[in-house]
């Protein structure tokens, strides 16, 4: 799509091109926390649940980041298909102070209220002390990681995926060099241990964002003014909310969930706790693909939407489903399969390692729902239709994932087994309420017609 307007016909719409640079970048993103908790498993067990416990918190944050910044990667894709480059002009500026004031909020409630969240979470003192000065540096800065995600958003949405990629690699780069210095203290540096992950995570999240706002002042070259927010931009500011908040509201009810759960696998002992921590690095493989090939569906769908092409949209996620569904079963059979060799990366505890394995069969039906749940969320978003399928989602998540895994692991007594049972069932049933949804075509309703469009 051009600024012209002229939109491609399905087959044309490179999908997997844009969802594989995307799916790395995220999963990137992710490696940078998650790279701390694999530098830092020599050190101890303490150690490995503290930062395991942070990064639990701090998903909630991340994937409430990448929701609104999801929307404005929607909001602004809708606004290059439409033509309206005076409404996208203004949402760059508006939803960059949107970021700065909720980023820095958050930074501030946990530099000071960090240590107080893992022990109500039940991580025990010891936890507790080793995840303090983590939880200072890292969560006390999640206001870079806002911003980076924004600008990422910026980027995708005139289809840069691979520079964002590119950045990405850099980062987890300098991450991996700065935790090999910092955290056992090499070539004369000194051994900080949890400190020091946190250092590195820090300073490389820091020269990403700076790295990603100069690539996209000299990849757009667009005007970047406040003065654009006077007067206010009601209308934009409005479609921001209607496209951010439901999916902000679900993500987070979602990783609450999780935080939830958590406390829930504290209770279980350590062997589950990290056998969760380290199951869960390697599920991201088949969820990142999905979310990757939604995010690169979100802006052809929201092209598609703007411009009236629904049929286009329509044929663009019958695509998208059948490739998550193949590419997801793939990962999630090779990992359990590999199970061994790739949990022993982690630990030696034999223990672990079979309940790992365990899990790791069980979470091969966990990817079925989700493969369709992820895709068909973020086109329902990208039509605006949000409000219904958000809380029909969240519903799920809490009736299915947290009784259902009080249920299973606590009254019934299978433990994180249980914990895994309560996900085939959230996820399934998240996703055949959002093909539902889907199929049945009430986001064309909700659609302004516009020159061209089609209801189809």
């Amino acid at each position: 799509m051009d600024r012209n307007g002229s939109l491609p016909k399905a087959a044309q719409y490179p999908l997997n091109r844009l969802a594989i640079p995307v799916f790395c970048e995220l999963f990137l993103q992710l490696l940078i926390g998650n790279l701390d908790q694999i530098m830092i498993s020599r050190c101890s067990p303490e150690a490995v649940a503290a930062v395991g416990n942070v990064n639990q918190i701090l998903a909630l944050t991340t994937t409430v980041f990448s929701a609104f910044s999801a929307a404005a990667m929607v909001m602004i894709s809708r606004y290059r298909g439409s033509g309206d480059e005076e409404s996208e002009e203004t949402a760059y500026p508006l939803t960059f102070l949107v970021s700065v004031v909720f980023g820095g909020m958050l930074s501030a409630f946990f530099l000071f209220f960090g240590e107080s969240l893992l022990l109500w979470m039940g991580a025990g003192l010891k936890v507790a002390e080793a995840g303090r000065s983590y939880f200072a540096l890292v969560g006390g800065t999640v206001f870079l990681q806002a911003l980076f995600f924004l600008f990422s958003a910026f980027l995708k949405s005139d289809i840069r995926m691979k520079e964002v990629m590119i950045l990405s690699i850099g980062m987890n780069i300098l991450n991996t060099v700065f935790n090999f210095l910092f955290i056992h203290g090499n070539f004369g540096f000194p051994a900080l241990g949890v400190t020091g992950a946190a250092i590195g995570t820090v300073i490389s999240r820091a020269l990403g964002l700076f790295g990603i706002i100069w690539l996209f002042v000299r990849i757009k070259r667009l005007p970047f003014s406040f003065l654009r927010l006077r007067p206010f931009p009601t209308r934009v500011i409005k479609d921001f909310f209607i496209l951010g908040i439901p999916p902000t509201l679900e993500t987070f009810s979602y990783n609450l969930t999780q935080v939830v759960i958590m406390s829930m696998v504290n209770g279980f002992g350590v062997v589950a706790v990290n056998a969760r921590i380290y199951v869960s690095l390697l599920t991201r493989l088949p969820y990142l693909y999905t979310k990757g090939l939604g995010q690169a569906s979100q802006v052809y769908v929201g092209r598609a939407i703007g411009a009236g092409e629904l049929g286009e949209a329509k044929r663009l996620m019958n695509r998208a489903m059948g490739t998550a569904f193949l590419v997801s079963m793939v990962l999630s059979v090779t990992l359990f399969l590999c199970s061994d060799p790739l949990l022993r990366l982690f630990t030696s505890d034999e223990a672990i390692l079979r309940l790992g394995k365990t899990l790791l069969f069980i979470d091969m039906f966990v990817q079925l729902g989700r493969s369709f749940n992820l895709l068909l969320i973020g086109a329902l978003q990208a039509a605006k239709d949000t409000v219904v399928p958000v809380a029909m989602v969240i519903a799920a998540g809490w009736l299915c994932s947290v009784a259902g895994g009080y249920l299973f692991g606590v009254v019934l007594k299978w433990g994180l087994v249980g914990i895994w049972c309560a996900l085939i069932l959230d996820e399934n049933v998240r996703g055949l309420l959002c093909l539902w949804r889907w199929k049945k075509g009430i986001w064309e309703r909700k659609l302004p017609l516009v020159a061209g469009s089609e209801r189809v």
